[in-house]
């Protein structure tokens, strides 16, 4: 159901209105129907899967988005992105929060127009879904584990949990054999297995796993360490929100808020509000 105002926290209703446009008086949330309809000039314009709303699939995972409900309130970095977006293209935003899986299922069948919650982009991705030509923000491998693993070689001989539906799963599987990767429905079911001594280690995306260990002390994160012989587990990609590879239109205008945000500092901001380490990394891609 569309967002208001008054449902969503004080904190993302504060960021929100930190990138609200004055070109079309955006309030902080995304417009109402009849908001859209009176006075309201879209940034953009593109097709959605209902007209007149943009609809995301949203993969809950702090920090990056988090929503205890459809109704919110809307948290992480691409929270207040998101309904920044939806406001500068006149466009009432629907958000479903849901896990990783479910997000691509909802994706490839037709029902959203976005999946967003830092997702990976990769080559096996852009098979199924379009992907941005810039990125949201840079991110690699993070491990987490007790004793400090910091290569793909370490983790040999290892259970690895590992969230469903990562760009790292089948990779990871080649790498260290199937039966070592332990595949979960969220990020904190694997880390409350590596706290409780079930698997040795956590194969996340940087951001979830430092995000996790600053919650759990004695379980750090560490970057990947950069392998050739593993490119796809150690190189640095970029983050995006995926979207129907014929939704051309959406695909230029995600871009360009990119773009505009990594400009104008939205975006360095964003990961301040959230209190990420290493805002360097995340925004030019450099370790």
């Amino acid at each position: 159901m569309p967002i208001s105002v008054k449902k969503t926290a004080m904190a993302a209703v504060m960021l929100a209105a930190m990138f609200a446009l004055a070109a079309c008086s955006a309030p902080a949330s995304a417009p109402t129907p009849s908001s859209t309809a009176t006075g309201c000039t879209p940034k953009h314009t593109f097709d959605t899967v209902t007209p007149g709303t943009l609809t995301v699939a949203g993969i809950n995972a702090p920090p990056k988005f988090y929503a205890p409900s459809a109704d919110g309130p809307f948290t992480g970095i691409d929270g207040p992105l998101i309904v920044r977006f939806a406001a500068e293209n006149c466009l009432t935003l629907v958000v479903k929060p849901m896990t990783g899986a479910a997000a691509v299922l909802d994706l490839s069948t037709g029902k959203s127009d976005l999946m967003i919650g830092g997702i990976l982009k990769s080559p096996a991705r852009a098979k199924q879904f379009g992907q941005t030509n810039g990125q949201l923000t840079y991110e690699t491998m993070g491990i987490s584990s007790k004793a400090g693993y910091d290569t793909i070689d370490a983790l040999k001989g290892k259970k690895v949990g590992i969230q469903s539906g990562s760009s790292y799963t089948d990779p990871l599987k080649a790498a260290i054999g199937a039966d070592n990767v332990v595949e979960y429905q969220s990020d904190v079911n694997a880390f409350q297995d590596l706290i409780s001594g079930r698997i040795d280690a956590t194969a996340l995306t940087s951001l979830q796993g430092i995000y996790l260990s600053a919650q759990h002390r004695g379980f750090p994160t560490k970057l990947v360490k950069n392998d050739p012989a593993y490119p796809d587990l150690t190189s640095v990609t970029g983050t995006d929100w995926p979207h129907a590879k014929t939704a051309t239109a959406l695909k230029a205008a995600v871009d360009d808020f990119y773009k505009q945000i990594h400009a104008d500092g939205s975006l360095l901001k964003d990961l301040k509000a959230n209190h990420i380490p290493n805002l360097n990394f995340y925004v030019s891609g450099k370790r």
